[in-house]
């Protein structure tokens, strides 16, 4: 069990850094005029993007795996 609890501090944690990140970026786009029409600008960051839908998406998943296991374990324990 001890290995769970590790994965899910490790998930406790990334989760905690996604947060920090996505809020520290919208810091940084706050005062930004932003153009709904044109291209988002040039990035100077391996040209990666966040899709939004695609973590909430994996993140259910990774829920969804946590609540099974933890459900076999306590019917396993009972």
């Amino acid at each position: 069990m001890s290995a769970l609890l590790q994965a899910l501090e490790n998930l406790n944690g990334s989760l905690n850094n996604l947060e920090s990140s996505v809020t520290g970026l919208e810091h940084n786009l706050a005062g930004e005029q932003r153009d709904m029409f044109g291209h988002p600008p040039a990035s100077n960051e391996n040209d990666t993007a966040i899709d939004a839908a695609m973590v909430a998406q994996r993140l259910d998943i990774a829920i969804e795996r946590v609540e099974q296991v933890l459900t076999e374990a306590a019917s396993a324990t009972a």
